[in-house]
Parts: structure tokens; C-alpha cells; sequence
């Protein structure tokens, strides 16, 4: 008898637990059962080890530094402009810093390059010895970028946070891009518009997966003026960035209305957010204006009987306009380069990041991209759609123009990260996505044009060891960065020992200008040709019309520009009697690609 009771017993506290768990699953439980909360202890996600050594890779190459050079736009529109415009050294201005129309706003640049060597500057002159100088110059611009570039990584990992993706995949794919270990720690605009881009689309993600549009709004304004007075261009990113703040994830009222109602709270929210925008929107733009007119000595007189003239005159003639003006005409944009439309989509992209590209088009067709059995479908949607509007839109408007280099849409690497950490990465694309990294590394940050900067220290030391006077001569390769030669503090002597001519990549201009110099005036000056190797045959053997002497040879250096002559090389009648020095394979391709300094004697004559 007894053990039947037990039974029973043991049934009812079965049947009880099962009611129980049925009323929990329900939603609710009985207000008179006694119910303990188990505390749920926050966890810190775990960063990848992977990650740190990137990211030390990332600090020592800025620091060794990277010799590469990607565009002249990385010296010329920040740190070369900066240091002439604040005495620190000498040299030439680019046509865009024009101050009658200025096409560059001076607010970043001032922030990157003038403030850190301003501030060296002094120190140099307190301590009476000269930090600033060629390295220090080069590495101190890129140090504020190295700093800031972590914004990316930070912006990628709360991003796939809120996304509920991969977060660690994410950081070890934005991590080991060549986009960021190079790119994003160079003085480049479109490196600037790729920390804002990260940082805007983490805005926009939180925005509307949290709904803390108002808390959001005046960083989301702030960013979206700084990113377009950096760079004009940046107005191709803004529409996906105004789809996701504006029209994703609309109130939960939206979607239990009838069609008419629908509309009235489409536009309610649209105006509420646009109008959480102005102050911040407002403020920034001023504050970008008002820098530029300080810099360029171009603030209009105020008059009290005239305050919209005044105002008129604030927003005349502002670099964001002229930019948009000057790059519209296509005529003007083409004299930089023309591309075919079709070259961002086809090349570019797949440049920047072709195995992902790859890896989500095949999920994209086998519906791996949604995750089937997530409580938020509504919100996947939403992420995919923003996310992929986020590049395609961006490199649909910068297609339309005729000029398209890789750098106007690096900041597209973002949301492809972002698309990317939502599917298992086959072992092949891992290995291509490394392959593709270690090849951009080694070409953007070490070979393309790697002898233009290292010369540029290397002559320095040479010009402060001599009395003499020089003149430098760079034919056939990226315009050398002067400020690096001429930054030496505190007494800058060597603006009066040197002198620079760049023949802009037409090697006849460097026979005329030989040929100009009068030697009356240059008998105290030693001359040095700066050519790749490639073209040395143009140099060597007197074919230069004067004696020439091979001094040293600054290795790496490709030149792309230059690839067609490989095929003058291949030609044993333009061999160098110099190459007898370099028989193995190894020392002719050391002496093909480097960058070649020449010792010109204009006072010794020779026919070839």
C-alpha cells in the first residue's frame, strides 16, 4: 500500500512540473508559486589571438615604416601642404590648395599632420637637436592614423555583436586586410572616409536594432559633415547610410495599420529623425566652414547693417562645392585617368576583397546567408539588405564617373566583413583571402614606388654630410614628398642647398632641362638623376648626352606604370655595361628593381 502512495506521489510532482514548464513556455507564472530568479552573469566575448598579432603587425610596420607608395594624394593633400603652410619646411603646394578656390578642407590635415610636427617642432627647438626630421616625418602622420584605424576594428566587433554574426571572424577578416594594415594607417582621405564609413554603419546598426535614433542622432550628423568636407566623393555613401536611418525598421505600429495610416507614420518618423539631425548637422558644417576661411585668410567682414551678405559670403566659394564643381566635368576628372565604367564592379571590388565576394555570391544561391531558425527574421532581413546596399549602392554612383582608382572604395570593406562573418568560410577561400593579403602587403606596402621615400632619407643624410649644393632630378616616378628632405630643425639650412625638378614621368623634359642649366650657376651644385632601374638604359653609357656614374641603387622599387618596357629590357642592345656587375638572377633583378641615383656631370659631355 505504501508503495502505490509513492507512486501517486511521484506522478502529481510529475504532472505539476509539466504544468509548470507549459505556463512558462505560455508566457506567465502563478503569482502564488514561490519562484526563484537565477542570476545569468554577463560574459565578456573572447577576442581572437589571431587578432593581437595583426594588430602588431600593424604598429610595427607603421613604425619601421612602410616604404610603399600608394598615391601622391597621401603626402600632397596633407602632410606636404601642412608643413610648407606652417614654415616647417619648403617645397610645392598642389593646384587643389589654391586659396582663391580651395578644393581640400584643412580640418583633418591640421588635426593629422600640422598639430603632432608642430608640436615636435618645439620640442626641437627646446631641446636644441633635430627629432623632426626625414623618418620623423614621415612616421608621425601615419602614428594619428595607426591610432585611429582601431576605430574600424572596434566599429566591426560591436557591429557583429548587434548583428548576432560571427564576431570573431569578422576581426580576423578586417584584421589581416591589406585595406587596413596598409591603407588605413596612411595619410589618404579616402582612409578617413573609411574610419567615418566603419563608424557610421555600427550607428545606423545600433539605431535601429536598439531604436536610440535620438541618442545617436548628433554623432550620426557630426559624421555624416565630417566624412563629405574630408572628401566630397563621400556623398556616394551617404543613401545607404540615410536608408538605414531613416527607413529600416520603422515602429512596430507600421505593420498592424492600414495602407493610408502606414504612410503618415513613414513620413512622421522620416521628418522626426531628419529633424534630431539638424543641430549636430548644422554645428559641424559651420565649424568646417569657418576652419577652411580661417586657414585660407578668407573671412568676410561682418556688418551689423549687412548680416546676409555677411552669411552670403561665409558660404561662398567653400571647398565642399568646389570639389563637387570641378569633379562633375567629366573633362577635368578624365585629365587624372580614364577607366571604364565597369572597372570598380569588375576589378576594384575583386581586388579589395575577391574571395568574399565569391564566398557570399554561393551562399546567396545556396540561402545560407539567413539563419532559418532566428527569433529575429524580420531584423535579417534588415541587416542583409543595409548591409549589401551599403557597397553595391556606394560603387554604383562612384561608377558613373570616368575616372576609378581602388582607393575610392576601400571603405566598402566593411560591409563585406560584416556579410561575410554570417557564413562558415570554406578552407579554399581562407587561403585565397590570405594569398590575396600578403600579395597587397608586399605591393602596395613595400614595393610599389618603395624607392621614392627611402631615397628621400637616404639623400638627406647625404646632403647634411656636405657643403655642396644639389639638385635633384626624379624622372619617370611617383613626385617625391620634398617635405621630408627640407624637415630639419631647429635651424633649417638645407632649403637653401637643394633644389628639385620632376620631369613628371616624360624622360625628353629631362634632356631639356639639363641643357637649360647654365654652368656658370651650378658649378658649386652636384646633380642627381632618381630613375627606376627599368629605364636605366635610357641613362648609362652616355645615353644621357652627359657622363653619368651610378651612385647607388634604393631597392625595392615597381613601377606598374612602366611595365611595358620590360620588353626594351629584354633587349641585349640596351643592356647597361654596368650589368656586368649582375650576372645571377637574383642581382638583375635586385638592379632592374630599384630605384636608380645617378651622378650627372654637366661640365663632361659624351655622345652615345
Amino acid at each position: 500500500m505504501s508503495s502505490t502512495i509513492s507512486e501517486l506521489d511521484r506522478l502529481n510532482q510529475l504532472v505539476d512540473s509539466m504544468k509548470k514548464e507549459k505556463k512558462k513556455k505560455v508566457g506567465f507564472i502563478d503569482e502564488t508559486e514561490e519562484f526563484e530568479p537565477t542570476m545569468i552573469e554577463p560574459t565578456v566575448p573572447e577576442i581572437p589571438t589571431l587578432w593581437y598579432l595583426f594588430i602588431v603587425i600593424r604598429i610595427l610596420w607603421t613604425f619601421i615604416p612602410q616604404s610603399g607608395y600608394i598615391h601622391p594624394d597621401e603626402y600632397f593633400q596633407s602632410p606636404q601642404p601642412m608643413t610648407i603652410m606652417f614654415g616647417l619646411s619648403t617645397g610645392n603646394t598642389t593646384w587643389e590648395w589654391n586659396s582663391d578656390k580651395p578644393i581640400r578642407n584643412p580640418l583633418f590635415p591640421l588635426i593629422i599632420s600640422a598639430l603632432p610636427m608642430i608640436i615636435l617642432n618645439k620640442i626641437s627647438l627646446i631641446l636644441e637637436y633635430p627629432i623632426l626630421n626625414a623618418y620623423t616625418a614621415l612616421i608621425t602622420p601615419r602614428i594619428i592614423m595607426l591610432i585611429s584605424s582601431f576605430i574600424i576594428d572596434v566599429s566591426i566587433y560591436k557591429s557583429s555583436i548587434l548583428l548576432e554574426s560571427c564576431y570573431k571572424s569578422s576581426l580576423l577578416l578586417i584584421s589581416s586586410s591589406f585595406i587596413i594594415i596598409v591603407f588605413s594607417t596612411r595619410t589618404l582621405s579616402n582612409s578617413i572616409e573609411l574610419i567615418i564609413y566603419s563608424y557610421l554603419i555600427y550607428i545606423v546598426i545600433s539605431s535601429y536594432r536598439n531604436s536610440t535614433h535620438y541618442k545617436l542622432s548628433h554623432r550620426f550628423g557630426f559624421l555624416i559633415i565630417c566624412g563629405l568636407f574630408n572628401r566630397p566623393s563621400f556623398i556616394a555613401f551617404c543613401p545607404s547610410l540615410f536608408l538605414g536611418w531613416c527607413f529600416i525598421s520603422l515602429p512596430p505600429s507600421h505593420y498592424h495599420c492600414n495602407v493610408f495610416q502606414r504612410y503618415l507614420i513613414v513620413v512622421e518618423t522620416i521628418i522626426k529623425r531628419f529633424i534630431y539631425l539638424f543641430p549636430s548637422i548644422i554645428f559641424t558644417t559651420i565649424s568646417f566652414i569657418l576652419s577652411e576661411k580661417i586657414f585660407f585668410h578668407k573671412i568676410p567682414e561682418f556688418s551689423n547693417n549687412n548680416i546676409l551678405e555677411f552669411v552670403n559670403s561665409l558660404f561662398r566659394n567653400v571647398s565642399f562645392t568646389n570639389f563637387l564643381e570641378y569633379n562633375m566635368n567629366l573633362d577635368n576628372s578624365g585629365s587624372h585617368g580614364v577607366h571604364p565604367r565597369w572597372l570598380h564592379f569588375l576589378v576594384n571590388l575583386n581586388l579589395i576583397a575577391a574571395p568574399l565576394v565569391i564566398e557570399i555570391c554561393v551562399s546567396l544561391l545556396c540561402q545560407q546567408l539567413v539563419k532559418r531558425h532566428c527569433a529575429h527574421a524580420v531584423n535579417q532581413f534588415f541587416d542583409l539588405f543595409f548591409l549589401f546596399s551599403s557597397f553595391i549602392i556606394p560603387i554604383s554612383i562612384l561608377s558613373l564617373n570616368n575616372h576609378q582608382e581602388l582607393r575610392f572604395i576601400i571603405p566598402c570593406i566593411v560591409p563585406i566583413v560584416l556579410i561575410a562573418s554570417r557564413i562558415d568560410i570554406s578552407k579554399h577561400t581562407t587561403m585565397a583571402w590570405i594569398c590575396l593579403n600578403l600579395i597587397g602587403c608586399s605591393l602596395f606596402g613595400f614595393l610599389h614606388q618603395g624607392g621614392v621615400t627611402n631615397s628621400i632619407i637616404l639623400l638627406q643624410d647625404r646632403v647634411l654630410n656636405s657643403t655642396n649644393s644639389f639638385h635633384f632630378i626624379y624622372s619617370n616616378s611617383y613626385i617625391p614628398p620634398e617635405y621630408l628632405i627640407y624637415s630639419r630643425q631647429p635651424n633649417n639650412k638645407l632649403i637653401d642647398k637643394i633644389t628639385f625638378f620632376d620631369s613628371l614621368g616624360d624622360f625628353d623634359s629631362v634632356k631639356t632641362h639639363l641643357k637649360s642649366r647654365k654652368l656658370s650657376d651650378v658649378r658649386e651644385q652636384i646633380h642627381y638623376l632618381i630613375i627606376p632601374g627599368i629605364l636605366s638604359y635610357k641613362v648609362c653609357d652616355c645615353r644621357l648626352g652627359y657622363n653619368t656614374n651610378l651612385v647607388t641603387m634604393v631597392t625595392p622599387h615597381v613601377s606598374l606604370d612602366h611595365v611595358s618596357d620590360i620588353s626594351e629590357v629584354l633587349n641585349s642592345k640596351r643592356d647597361c655595361k654596368e650589368l656586368s656587375d649582375h650576372q645571377d638572377v637574383i642581382s638583375r633583378l635586385k638592379y632592374y628593381f630599384s630605384l636608380h641615383i645617378y651622378n650627372i656631370d654637366l661640365f663632361s659631355r659624351c655622345d652615345n
